[in-house]
């Protein structure tokens, strides 16, 4: 197996695990064994990356070692008042184990340092013989204190659990060696592995295997794991199952002896409660008569009442801590101490073997990567295996269980079934390459046996379910519901939508005996719809319905405890999180006289979590109030030093979700107090991107961003722009906003895809070419014709088809030279142009400047006729006559009106007698001749759109880029790219040789060179400006054999070098009308070439002699060029001149092979 340098990689780092360390050791022990050095280039064999382009280096022009925002150090110690003001359950259990304490410290007393019983005191000194359960004889006129001595025995044992009422409140005391949970500090590392995790499940989901390589499987592996790693982070929120961390939460050895504790206790009321039901029928212990006595047992009860308060609350602390670290299920934590005592004091485990250890300590390893979906360390533990227990071990290790007395049955922790499990389909593909059964055997529901099992196993008797039962009459039953509850509840999207059309209060919660349900609708949806359709509506999904109680829970929480992924899922698209603390509740609910006497009492404004752990998502009540768009609470803690720029666990600040929910005010008030617009977040976006996002974006929120230093044009990774993401979240107001704001529309993305391209919907993308002044169509039309270009607009844009017209006014007011700059940038942006041919349309030089400009640009000209006009010579050059659409037989009648107009080439005194013309149509027939025009545009539309993606995409994308990144426009870097003409001295330098005619060659008018080529007869050779050494190579050719040759575009010595586009059509023309014969260079290029086509067109209108000649420009390498420089060779197509072709080669064949001889 060749070895890999993974540290290289970047996929090594400090924190891995040990058997990732091991099997990397080992790796360079192989190396050293066989000598091999590993080379630079080695580093990357297995390694699949994605090529640099510009928006990687403007990503990267910004580094960011670490995420912005960090909260205050914690006291080493002791944590202060403000993390007891900022809990939900922290004062509730600490102030009742005070009291309690109180009370048992008084009974303790009470006990021991007062006289016995018959002295009027409590003291009892056998309580051993006095627990049993008797009868005694009084004696007349004196005391019975032997049934009192039980009684107060009983009751004294509830006031000595004051040991076990400490412990178990010790946890919210406060003091740092309490704690009831590890802390793990968070790093960007985190993060970057956090979304690796997040990829991988993304590659998962779209099934994107790999391929099999049979021959190493370790190198499938590491070939694997590196299209995890090597991914771009584009994920924005968790797309994961179950698991939530890449590590098991773990509870402190002090928390799992509170959990013992807490069992105690349980025993011991149980065994009283017990004692106290048998003593109702047994024995006369309840008929003491002294008063102390009486007194002291019932003050026991509260005591013995408030344990199972104090339990409660302790269970809800914990559950409380344990899910906001991220652990929603028993299984997703851990303790230790088992592990630990084996490894101590289990005498199997001492005289183990270090082969056995090793394989114990793989099985654990593995079982524990796929359950945590952790398939980098899955890799590297399969790697280690292998090379220690051989490419066999996943046979031998995981073999069936055998079934023992057909009870019993030992689990082997199999990971295949933890994978599957999961759904983790890249996980599955590795291990079945690894040699792990596909159908093998294993124990799932295995026996969890530890101190917070045995807890919760007693616990659930007298603690209810957070989570709502999910049968259908549970929600029913004394509960007042609304009917928005019940529609949400029976998964009926349409009955939702009409309710929330009528004004349904979406946060009205109901009414019901049980705290469980007492929940506004959200929290019972079950139907990602719905939920949309809630928040839509304004659900508060970071609503706590109860703190402090038994619903200390959001939405989010619920959806991961009913294992309803989908739910979750779109929760946190919306922010969703888990209950915080009683700060970030007031924060999100924009309560802001809550916010402000909870900084009062110094609780911090960027808090991330109870008790000073972090949470789940670690987000700020200023995370909290953005989400929500809650700007009072939001200013108070701004004001009170609350981190606008803290950054949550996948990289956003509150700006971040700010912009992405559309929350306008926020976003002002973050940016007027320090929030920096320019951070991104993990996956390279940033406030402005996010807002491209956002289902309400304004132009009003947009102008705050752009405002404080917000590019408007700023792109992901995939070159994706604001406008590039609202396109593909089908936002039409986002999108028209930032198109209001600047947004480019030409500007592509890594792909060569422009923000239009990202849509299907032809209603989407008229909007916004209306909005952005972008046209597909421009229709040139005389003056006179105003009317029938008018018409034909309103029905092109009927059909969602963007069409316009050149002010013929404003034009003649703009000089030579602007007009030629205005009317090129703007038929260049235009997809197509129709022509309305008229009889008066050759006497417009506005009309006829607009063809050739179209023309010189490459734009396509369609024509539509109204007046039976015929085409002549003029206009021959820039359309074809099939290419006309006749509106003749529409058109029932035409007036003039007396409004005079202007044609800019005639006097004043003849532009009088001009007037503008109107038709009367029948609507039938123009409907069906407008349908066959609608046809042809809308297929050279797409045409046009497909040809420029794929030009783009053809050439070099990185130049591309830099020159958009640099501030021009996608059309700006392009309206050259459309240009044809390419003159003679370019022709000659490229082909590299020096151009004869350059010395002697001059400027020359083309009246007298078309005086001198009338002369003599000459060839005309269209070539549409490709192959320019194969052009000038013919030219020489055929001038050496003694042929006047004319080259198309300013020939060498022939035609004058035309300034315009105009110029070279006309020239042309006026060349073919004259030549003898006419040469076309038919190649892939030139047929694709406009100009080459109208001029073939022209020549057959002429019936001038026309002879293709077919270039094929295939590479041949120098051994066969050697080998057929000297035979004649065959040229064959296979569509066109095969017959000819054929007589050809069998000319020659029967020269040298005559037939009889055959």
């Amino acid at each position: 197996m060749s070895a890999l340098p993974l540290e290289k990689m970047g996929l090594l780092n400090q924190s891995e695990t040990d058997v990732s360390n091991n099997a990397h050791h080992h790796q360079n022990a192989s190396d050293k064994a066989t000598g091999r050095k590993v080379a630079s280039e080695d580093i990357y064999d297995h390694e699949i990356s994605e090529p640099e382009t510009p928006f990687h280096r403007i990503i990267d022009a910004q580094p960011q070692t670490m995420l912005h925002g960090q909260t205050k150090p914690l006291p080493p110690y002791l944590l202060g008042s403000g993390y007891v003001s900022n809990s939900y359950f922290v004062c509730r259990l600490r102030y009742l184990m005070y009291c309690m304490a109180f009370i048992d410290c008084v009974g303790i007393a009470a006990f021991w340092f007062t006289d016995s019983i018959n002295d009027g005191g409590l003291y009892v000194e056998d309580a051993r013989s006095s627990m049993s359960f008797r009868k005694a004889r009084c004696v007349a006129r004196g005391g019975c204190s032997d049934s009192c001595e039980t009684i107060v025995v009983y009751g004294s044992l509830i006031y000595h659990m004051l040991p076990l009422v400490v412990l178990i409140g010790l946890p919210a005391s406060g003091w740092r060696c309490f704690e009831p949970f590890e802390r793990t500090e968070f790093s960007p590392v985190d993060s970057r592995q956090y979304l690796q995790n997040e990829q991988s499940r993304r590659h998962a989901e779209n099934h994107e295997s790999i391929e099999a390589v049979p021959s190493d499987q370790s190198t499938r592996i590491y070939t694997s794991l590196n299209s995890v790693s090597d991914s771009p982070m584009q994920v924005n929120q968790r797309s994961g199952g179950k698991k939530q961390n890449s590590t098991k939460l773990r509870r402190t050895a002090f928390l799992q002896i509170c959990e013992l504790s807490a069992v105690l206790v349980l025993w011991i009321n149980f065994l009283i409660m017990l004692y106290y039901i048998y003593g109702l029928f047994h024995g006369d212990s309840l008929n003491c008569g002294y008063v102390q006595v009486q007194l002291y047992v019932d003050l026991a009860v509260i005591p013995f009442v408030l344990h199972f308060v104090e339990l409660c609350y302790f269970f809800r602390y914990r559950e409380h801590i344990k899910m906001q670290l991220g652990a929603f299920h028993e299984e997703d934590q851990t303790g230790g101490l088992k592990s630990a005592f084996v490894k101590t004091f289990h005498r199997r485990h001492l005289f183990k073997s270090k082969t056995t250890s090793f394989a114990r300590n793989i099985r654990k390893a593995l079982f524990k990567a796929a359950e945590l979906e952790n398939l980098r360390d899955l890799s590297y533990t399969l790697v280690s295996a292998q090379e220690r227990l051989g490419r066999d071990f996943a046979a031998r290790m995981y073999s069936n269980p055998k079934m023992r007395l057909r009870f019993f049955s030992k689990s082997k922790k199999n990971p295949l079934h933890a994978a599957a499990a999961n759904g983790n389909v890249q996980m599955i593909d590795v291990l079945i390459h690894a040699g792990f059964g596909v159908n093998s055997l294993d124990k799932v529901a295995r026996m969890r046996l530890s101190t917070g099992d045995v807890f919760l196993y007693f616990a659930k008797f007298f603690i209810s379910d957070p989570v709502p039962s999910d049968t259908a009459t549970s929600i029913y039953k004394t509960t007042l519901v609304t009917p928005l509850h019940c529609a949400v509840y029976m998964n009926q999207i349409e009955a939702v939508k009409a309710l929330i059309a009528h004004g349904a209060d979406v946060n009205k919660c109901a009414k019901s005996s049980n705290a469980n349900h007492v929940v506004p609708p959200l929290f019972i949806a079950e139907n990602t719809m719905i939920v949309r359709l809630l928040l839509e509506a304004g659900a508060n999904h970071l609503l706590v319905p109860d703190p402090g109680h038994q619903n200390t829970l959001t939405a989010l929480q619920l959806a991961y405890l009913s294992d309803n992924i989908p739910v979750a899922r779109e929760l946190e698209k919306w922010g969703g999180d888990v209950a915080l603390t009683p700060l970030h509740a007031a924060a999100g609910a924009n309560h802001d006289a809550a916010v402000r006497k909870l900084l009062k009492k110094k609780a911090d404004p960027n808090s991330l979590g109870e008790f000073g752990y972090e949470g789940l998502h670690r987000r700020t009540p200023l995370h909290w109030a953005a989400v929500k768009n809650a700007s009072s609470s939001l200013l108070e803690l701004l004001l009170c030093g609350g981190n606008p720029n803290f950054q949550d666990r996948l990289g956003r600040t509150p700006l971040h979700w700010a912009a992405s929910l559309g929350s306008t005010e926020c976003v002002l008030l973050l940016l007027q107090n320090g929030a920096d617009c320019r951070i991104r977040d993990a996956s390279t976006m940033t406030p402005m991107l996010c807002a491209g996002r956002a289902r309400l974006g304004t132009d009003v929120l947009f102008n705050h961003l752009i405002k404080y230093g917000a590019d408007v044009n700023d792109c992901t990774l995939t070159g994706d722009t604001a406008l590039h993401l609202a396109v593909k979240e089908e936002r039409l107001g986002t999108a028209l906003s930032l198109i209001a704001c600047g947004a480019d529309m030409h500007k592509v993305n890594q792909y060569g895809f422009r923000p239009l391209d990202n849509t299907t919907s032809t209603k989407f993308q008229f909007e916004m070419k209306r909005a952005s002044g972008y046209r597909d169509i421009l229709i040139t039309a005389t003056p006179t014709h105003v009317e029938f270009a008018t018409k034909l607009k309103d029905s092109l844009e009927r059909m969602n088809i963007t069409a316009w017209r050149l002010d013929y006014v404003e034009l003649e007011k703009i000089e030579d030279t602007s007009w030629r700059e205005r009317v090129v940038r703007d038929i260049a942006s235009t997809s197509i142009i129709i022509a309305v041919i008229t009889q008066d349309f050759t006497l417009s030089e506005c009309c006829l400047r607009e063809l050739a400009t179209a023309k010189e640009v490459g734009t396509p000209v369609m024509a539509v006729s109204t007046e039976n006009a015929r085409i002549g010579d003029e206009l021959q050059v820039y359309l074809y006559t099939r290419q006309v659409v006749p509106f003749e037989s529409a058109i029932v009648a035409s007036t003039q009106s007396d409004a005079p107009t202007a044609y800019d080439h005639l006097s004043e005194q003849d532009r009088s007698d001009v007037k503008p013309i109107s038709y009367l149509y029948d609507e039938a027939k123009y409907e069906a001749q407008f349908r066959l025009l609608l046809d042809g545009v809308r297929d050279e539309i797409e045409k046009q759109r497909k040809g420029q993606i794929q030009k783009q995409l053809s050439q070099n994308q990185t130049a591309m880029f830099e020159t958009a990144v640099r501030g021009q426009t996608m059309f700006e870097s392009l309206v050259g790219s459309h240009i044809s003409f390419i003159s003679n001295k370019e022709v000659t330098a490229g082909s590299g040789a020096e151009d004869p005619n350059s010395e002697s060659t001059s400027k020359v008018s083309g009246e007298p060179h078309r005086s001198n080529l009338a002369e003599r007869k000459y060839i005309f050779i269209a070539h549409g400006d490709c192959h320019r050494a194969f052009v000038r190579n013919l030219y020489e050719r055929l001038s050496s054999c003694g042929y006047a040759v004319v080259v198309d575009g300013g020939n060498f010595n022939e035609l004058p070098e035309s300034s315009n586009m105009k110029e070279r059509i006309q020239a042309g023309k006026n060349a073919i009308l004259g030549c003898s014969a006419c040469i076309v260079v038919v190649s892939e290029r030139t047929a694709k070439n406009e100009l080459v086509s109208d001029q073939l067109a022209f020549a057959e209108d002429k019936q001038r002699p026309i002879f293709p000649i077919l270039l094929n420009d295939v590479k041949l390498d120098t051994s066969v060029i050697s080998l057929l420089s000297y035979r004649p060779l065959y040229h064959f197509t296979t569509n066109v001149g095969f017959t000819a072709s054929l007589h050809q080669l069998m000319t020659r064949m029967r020269e040298i092979l005559p037939l009889e001889g055959m």
